[in-house]
């Protein structure tokens, strides 16, 4: 859902080059980039170990590929329920906050408990997990793109966004080479590490925003809810344009 009022068009559809370089020197952008690294560097986790903890519960490799169905299910519906409840809120980052905490809990029981030593704890910290990361991936990607502004830096943004999570994804899953393991203290070190940066960064981004808002509606008045945004030429930096928080 479009959170903000109707904002005006750069023009043309064509990239504006200011708008496309103003991407790339935004601190805000690369740290939304950093936190979505820590979500796809879980990912890449799940995606690998999964079926190897499932079967490790003893069940034969065709039962261990049926029984990833549960937790990608849990994510998947939960994604959808976040969802709808930020967009229902207009509000993103105390979703994005919430939900890498629970990221958090999930590895912190998933590392700490490896499935050889208690199995049952891993499986749930699989879930746990894979219940918090999957509404991070596209709320993150969605909140740098509402806070854009122009339409050619969303679209910069959003690439470079993509770019860098699939990127460390694929990092992370070799970061977990059969010789460490089974405690694969380096490669969970490494993920864990990104998902508290997931945690840290929206929140400091969530408390920024709110503080340019408030600026803004002191200095310029609070916008009218049906008034245009003209965002062509300074983007997220128009007066009247106010960050989703």
């Amino acid at each position: 859902m479009r959170m903000h009022r109707g904002q005006k068009s750069e023009g043309p559809r064509v990239l504006v080059k200011k708008h496309v370089i103003s991407a790339f020197k935004d601190w805000k952008i690369y740290a939304c980039a950093l936190s979505k690294m820590g979500h796809d560097a879980a990912l890449a986790l799940i995606t690998v170990f999964l079926p190897t903890i499932i079967k490790s519960l003893g069940f034969t490799p065709q039962q261990a590929q049926y029984l990833t169905i549960g937790p990608y299910m849990t994510g998947w519906a939960m994604m959808l329920i976040v969802s709808l409840l930020s967009d229902r809120t207009k509000m993103r980052g105390p979703f994005l906050i919430g939900c890498g905490m629970f990221s958090i809990i999930g590895a912190t029981l998933l590392f700490t408990h490896p499935a050889e030593s208690n199995r049952k704890v891993a499986l749930c910290g699989i879930f746990i997990l894979l219940a918090g990361v999957f509404p991070c991936v596209p709320l993150q990607v969605q909140w740098a793109s509402d806070n854009c502004g122009a339409e050619s830096k969303k679209t910069t943004a959003i690439s470079m966004l993509l770019v860098a999570g699939h990127c460390w994804s694929i990092l992370v899953s070799k970061s977990f080479p059969t010789n460490e393991g089974p405690r694969f203290i380096r490669g969970y070190s490494i993920v864990l590490s990104f998902l508290c940066l997931s945690v840290i960064l929206p929140t400091i981004l969530h408390v920024r925003h709110r503080i340019v808002n408030a600026r803004r509606d002191r200095k310029y008045g609070i916008p009218n809810a049906n008034d245009p945004v003209d965002t062509s030429e300074l983007a997220d930096h128009a007066p009247m344009f106010r960050y989703v928080l």
